[in-house]
């Protein structure tokens, strides 16, 4: 569940033969109103909601079982609901990353949690986005010293200035 001064973002897991959901609300001035829901456009057990994060108007949903493990974010901008932007994912990616397993989204950054890449050494990918709305890959966080299976991104925090992997 994620809070962020007027919204409430909550996202449901689904089971084996349902489809993960992540519902929105906003406060108004009579309580808590649904503002609908963030539909995925990833097909298949994602994990779509396996993380979120919101910033500048726009919900991050990670999605890490999506594509062979490889994951996915998809990107969601609230307008009087909300509509898919884009989903982002890795040329570079292989199966098991989970790229979307944590996710720090910050104005036109984002830093995105892959625990499972390079043998679950993990690592964690910048992002921006540029001027014609698209997310581009920047570059990426890794552990100085791993001998695998540290999982290195499956948690993220930032507190304005600094990331903490």
């Amino acid at each position: 569940m994620l809070f962020r001064s007027e919204h409430v973002i909550a996202a449901a897991s689904g089971g084996s033969d349902t489809q993960p959901m992540v519902a929105a609300w906003m406060r108004s001035e009579n309580g808590w109103v649904s503002t609908g829901t963030l539909d995925s456009s990833l097909e298949g057990q994602s994990g779509f909601g396996s993380s979120l994060d919101m910033g500048a108007g726009r919900v991050a949903v990670g999605a890490s079982m999506a594509d062979g493990r490889k994951g996915a974010v998809e990107v969601f901008a609230f307008d009087g609901g909300w509509t898919s932007e884009a989903v982002v994912s890795l040329d570079t990616g292989r199966d098991g990353d989970m790229l979307g397993a944590s996710i720090i989204l910050e104005e036109a950054h984002m830093v995105v949690g892959m625990p499972g890449h390079d043998a679950r050494k993990g690592a964690a990918g910048v992002l921006f986005r540029d001027d014609s709305g698209a997310w581009r890959y920047q570059y990426k966080l890794e552990p100085f010293d791993s001998r695998g299976n540290e999982l290195f991104g499956q948690s993220l925090a930032f507190d304005g200035s600094t990331v903490w992997v």
